[in-house]
């Protein structure tokens, strides 16, 4: 469900009230034939048409923004989708089967334009939001009597729910739509809490087995890796590959927190069990490598990220 606008020239905004993961379905009953749909995703909207005030005087100008869903703040990822009517004129229906987005609002174009009787009646009913994420059942339920309170724990359900796609994901809508460990790390006590998801972290603890370096149990950044060359066997037995793979310290602690959490929230002492030989052979490499101040001494990519003041990125590895 949700609210549509258009915006000249024509196209319809549909606002679903809430970012969430997957894509939508379009439908329409009847469309001309060759007809070109392009399908928008955002997280944002840009701002709405706003008189430009100069020292505090209103002119008649408006400002560029002119509400359209804003497509800059998603990095390299591109969230659109392009659908074309067949050759005679009739009903459509179209749903992406290969893709998802991350995403509250979404933008339709469409070339050429609807004649006018058929640009009318477009309504929310056309565009239907479809939520896609890992089947992890929902196991918690909190109702907090405060509103502001409630919504940011909405704010984080719905942020873990979109983060669980096949494995843990950085971001649903933008260029980090991948396996960033910092993030599975750091998302993966309160996924444990709000989600059944002790299948879903073992099979992504057996990923990050498998792809760490088999030389010294270091990982990459991003599991799976985002440059496929990377990820096969004879690149985790490569010495000379492996050391590009040495992570940031505070990324690469996804392999024993995400352990730490499996056995915390479901007992599962069979994964540590499978999984020792690796975090003893990741311990030790860390070990190895601290200097004589405790700060080990690895490669540190990211550190505190994204600070207010900036730290020595050796401190927070």
């Amino acid at each position: 469900e949700g609210d549509a606008s258009l915006a000249q020239p024509p196209r319809w905004t549909f606002d679903f009230g809430q970012e969430f993961s997957g894509h939508v379905h379009l439908h329409f009953p009847m469309v001309p034939a060759v007809t070109n749909f392009t399908l928008s995703h955002g997280e944002v909207l840009s701002h709405p048409p706003l008189k430009v005030q100069n020292e505090g005087t209103t002119t008649g100008e408006t400002a560029d923004y002119d509400g359209s869903v804003y497509m800059g703040n998603i990095f390299w990822a591109n969230q659109t989708d392009i659908f074309q009517s067949g050759n005679s004129a009739g009903a459509i229906s179209y749903q992406p089967r290969f893709t998802y987005h991350g995403f509250r609002y979404v933008e339709l174009s469409i070339d050429p334009p609807l004649p006018a009787e058929l640009a009318v009646n477009v309504t929310v009913e056309n565009v239907v939001g479809i939520n896609v994420r890992t089947a992890a059942r929902e196991q918690t339920h909190l109702t907090i009597a405060n509103p502001l309170l409630q919504k940011l724990h909405s704010n984080s359900w719905w942020t873990e729910a979109s983060g669980l796609i096949g494995i843990p994901n950085g971001a649903a809508a933008r260029g980090e739509r991948a396996g960033w460990t910092g993030d599975a790390a750091f998302a993966s006590e309160s996924e444990a809490v709000d989600f059944d998801t002790a299948a879903f972290f073992a099979q992504y603890l057996q990923q990050l087995d498998d792809l760490s370096c088999h030389a010294d149990g270091t990982l990459d950044n991003c599991v799976p890796n985002t440059d496929p060359r990377r990820d096969t066997l004879s690149a985790q037995n490569d010495p000379d590959t492996c050391s590009d793979l040495t992570s940031d310290p505070s990324w690469s602690t996804v392999l024993p927190t995400t352990a730490w959490n499996m056995w915390r929230y479901y007992g599962a002492t069979n994964v540590i069990q499978k999984h020792y030989p690796k975090l003893q052979q990741y311990m030790a490499t860390l070990g190895s490598r601290a200097n004589k101040s405790g700060l080990a001494n690895m490669r540190c990519a990211f550190g505190d990220w994204n600070p207010v003041v900036t730290t020595p990125c050796q401190i927070p590895a």
